[in-house]
């Protein structure tokens, strides 16, 4: 199993990325509890917070603009950017175990979508296919949860003049939409020898080596996209965030899975450092990790750890290294 783990910590100024309900007039951002340490225990305080379903849609929408963008085969919802996932499936089409065995090398033939981020068919026998990818919440670092907030921001909605009581009455009307600001943190995951493989029934893999390096190359370049860019989450058009990664740790794991700590604590990647030569040492799998860090945290001492000047320069090391150890280059 070829494995591949990422965390970040991101500047992020005045977003409104996941909405969670209107009351009224009155927009709230999504919140969620979280347990912060003190100096007689722990507590729990409500953070501004990203859910992963948000993340996970501007992943696959970018995973669906890397695909089409290699020529591989995308469905039609999920090139809308309508990630059903075969939710509307006919119940009678999938009938026994054999035909449910088929009905996902179908699918995972036809979309890569579906492929990478899993679907579930309610037919007669349901069909799962579990997520290749895999992501967090994004919420605030608890080292720095204290330089986060939550502030609503007044706006005027203007409609053409109204006759009202017989006099001439401008439609207005004041709406607030809260709007955070944080140090943020996620991580996120993927199964790179899961792309191209069916594992309902069987485990095989249905597409050439070929389409299948094409597959992993456009599931890499989609984490790319959403991270580098800030490319997820709602109100992108007029509230769009002042966005800044202030740094990154990668690695790359085989055969057992390794999950990098999320960028909680300023040495977060000095840590991953420490602890992925103990995994290495402990499991005898192969083990590598790359970095790029903006900010100024500490930088780990053992040599396992590889730093770059950019994020651009740590990605094209992940996507050559992965590709090596997966056998496709």
């Amino acid at each position: 199993m070829v494995w591949l783990s990422l965390s970040a910590r991101l500047l992020v100024n005045v977003e409104a990325l996941n909405m969670a309900e209107v009351v009224g007039n009155y927009t709230r951002h999504r919140r969620a509890p979280i347990v912060i340490p003190t100096d007689g225990g722990y507590r729990v305080i409500y953070v501004p917070a990203i859910s992963g379903e948000s993340v996970a849609h501007g992943y696959q929408a970018w995973l669906v603009h890397e695909a089409r963008s290699r020529g591989l085969p995308v469905c039609d919802l999920c090139a809308r950017e309508e990630f059903i996932k075969r939710g509307t499936e006919e119940r009678g089409r999938v009938r026994d175990l054999g035909t449910a065995d088929k009905y996902e090398e179908e699918v995972i033939k036809s979309c890569v979508v579906e492929d990478v981020g899993g679907f579930l068919a309610p037919t007669q026998v349901p069909v799962k296919r579990t997520s290749r990818f895999m992501v967090s919440y994004v919420i605030p670092a608890i080292e720095d949860v204290k330089a986060s907030t939550i502030v609503p921001q007044l706006h005027v909605r203007h409609a053409p003049s109204q006759v009202a009581g017989g006099q001439q009455a401008a439609g207005q009307m004041l709406y607030y939409v809260e709007t955070s600001s944080a140090v943020y943190t996620f991580t996120a995951s993927l199964d790179v020898d899961g792309i191209g493989r069916k594992s309902f029934l069987t485990v095989k893999y249905v597409v050439d080596s070929v389409e299948r390096r094409k597959r992993v190359e456009a599931a890499i370049m989609a984490f790319y996209d959403i991270l580098a860019h800030g490319l997820f989450g709602a109100k992108q058009s007029r509230f769009k965030p002042h966005y800044e990664v202030l740094s990154a740790v990668a690695t790359i794991t085989h055969p057992n899975p390794y999950n990098v700590l999320a960028g909680h604590s300023r040495d977060y990647i000095s840590r991953v450092a420490e602890n992925l030569e103990r995994f290495k040492e402990l499991t005898g799998s192969k083990a590598l990790m790359g970095y790029y860090m903006k900010e100024q945290i500490p930088k780990p001492s053992t040599p396992i750890a590889k730093e770059f000047s950019s994020l651009e320069d740590m990605f094209k090391w992940v996507m050559d290294e992965v590709l090596k150890m997966s056998g496709l280059k």
